[in-house]
This record gives structure tokens, sequence and C-alpha cells, in this order.
């Protein structure tokens, strides 16, 4: 019964990704529009002219609408970059420096238990980094300014890398965990993200072959467990 359930909910993901898709490439061109006559009609407005804050709104809430476009597309979309033999414990350390000095992470710990000599896998490394950056960016909202992040990494029975990225904060909801890779799908306040992170998580690890799961109980802070196949030459 578990196994049917979770193949339902990969086949739903995959329902989901393609109509995203559909979607997000009907609305691109409107916005583009939109866009391209807002910034117009803004560069023919005089300096003082009251209206321009109104065309600048309209033109963030425009570039806010093409941006939660694009991470549709990318929910939907299998990796463009080549799938090259990758130290994961590499893209991790990577992912981190990029993230470590932003200002919601100035005040968190990031440990990291990264196991040395571990198989290479076979990864497109901007996706990857991508996953480990939600996953980072997700636990640091959770947190709320203190508190620590886990990343640990081992090798897995039948040629598998685990992978766990772990927070010690509030935790989710039980009956929440189930839709939390659903796009739009948030525990966060409105207008806080756009409710795609945690599924272009999914589809990127499951276009790697990959899975991802999530474990969590109030209180108890929420761990990611993702598994990767060991690169075969």
């Amino acid at each position: 019964q578990k196994a049917f359930s979770q193949i339902m909910g990969a086949e739903r993901l995959s329902a989901l990704g393609q109509m995203a898709a559909g979607v997000a490439h009907e609305i691109n061109n409107p916005l583009g529009g939109i866009l391209l006559y807002s910034n117009l009609v803004l560069e023919d407005m005089d300096e003082q002219d009251p209206r321009r804050e109104n065309m600048e709104k309209i033109i963030y809430q425009t570039n806010r609408c093409k941006e939660i476009v694009q991470n549709l597309l990318d929910f939907s979309r299998t990796p463009s970059g080549e799938m090259i033999p990758l130290d994961i414990n590499a893209v991790i350390h990577t992912s981190i420096d990029l993230i470590k000095d932003q200002p919601q992470f100035s005040q968190l710990t990031i440990a990291t238990d990264l196991a040395p000599g571990l198989p290479q896998v076979s990864g497109d490394r901007l996706r990857l980094e991508e996953v480990f950056l939600n996953l980072l960016t997700n636990a640091a909202d959770a947190l709320q300014g203190t508190g620590t992040i886990t990343i640990q990494t081992a090798p897995a029975g039948d040629n598998l890398i685990e992978i766990l990225v772990a927070d010690d904060g509030p935790g989710i909801d039980e009956s929440f965990l189930p839709h939390i890779f659903e796009p739009f799908f948030s525990t966060k306040e409105p207008g806080v993200g756009t409710g795609l992170g945690l599924s272009i998580t999914y589809s990127i690890i499951r276009n790697h072959n990959g899975s991802i799961r999530a474990q969590s109980k109030p209180g108890q802070g929420t761990c990611f467990t993702i598994l990767l196949p060991a690169y075969v030459s």
C-alpha cells in the first residue's frame, strides 16, 4: 500500500509538472508584453510625474510573476546541462559557500558530517547546487534566525549515496508532509517565497534518478533524505 501511494504521488507530481509547463508557456508571452509596454510608458514619464510610482509597482509585480513562471518551467524541465561524474561533498561545500554570507544565515550554524571517499554521482552540477540552496534556504526560514542546519553524507545500500539535510527548527505538521513537494504548497506566511522551491527540488532529484523524502514532527525539526545513485562508468 505504501509503495502504491508513493507511485501515485510521483505520477501526480509528474502530471502537475506537465500542466505547470503548459500554463507557464501560455502566460510568459503576455507578461513579456506587459513589461515591454510598461517600461516604454515609464521612459516617457517625467521624473516628477506622480504616476511613476504606480508604473514602477506594475513593473515590479510583473517581474515577480515572470519569476514564478520561470520557476514553473524549471519544475517541469529535465536537466539541460551535461550529466558528469561529481563529488557530492564538493557540490555541498560550494552550495554552502554561495549562501552562508546571506543575512538570514548570519546567526545560524551550518554543521557538516560528510563521509570521505564516497563514490561519485552522475549529475548536473548547477541543478544539484540548486537543490541544496533550496533546502538550506527552507531550513533558514524555518529557524527564523537561530539554530543549526546539519548536512550529512554516507554510502547507502544498492550503490546509492545518502544525503541528509536537517534543521532543529519547529518542524512541520504531519498532515502537511504528503503535500510539501506540490507546486505552490507552502506553510510560510502569504507573500513569503513562491511555494515552488521544494517542487523544483523534487523534480531535479527525480531527473537524477534519485529520491527525496521528508521526516518531521512539530518541535523536533525537519530532515530531508536524498538518495542518489553512484556513478557507473
